[in-house]
């Protein structure tokens, strides 16, 4: 009868074994007394949101194609030309105004 009991009411569970820091124990111990149930229950809780979320991509492949748009349009993306500076340039030991893209060259009359 006391097996009958159990598990019709709990489903199967398979026993784990785990390490925490005691940074995690401590947090463990004061989530259960504070919100009334025990460590596992704690733990299976924070598995059981942790399984249903749905995280943020970390890279949305839409937004980067409307980058590279408007970097292509804005003639950022590649220069039609291969840059004209030297390392002196770069260096502020040449010209004052280096443009290695060439987009104001571009956009003079």
């Amino acid at each position: 009868m006391y097996a009958m009991m159990y598990t019709r009411a709990m489903p199967r569970m398979i026993r784990k074994q785990v390490y925490l820091r005691e940074s995690d124990q401590a947090y463990l111990v004061s989530t259960s007394h504070r919100e009334g149930k025990t460590e596992a229950e704690v733990m299976r809780a924070a598995l059981e949101r942790a399984a249903h979320s749905s995280p943020e991509p970390l890279l949305v492949p839409e937004a980067w194609e409307r980058a590279r748009a408007v970097m292509r349009a804005r003639g950022t993306l590649s220069s039609a030309r291969p840059a004209t500076w030297s390392r002196d340039e770069l260096h502020g030991r040449g010209q004052s105004s280096i443009d290695p893209t060439g987009v104001e060259d571009q956009m003079r009359p």
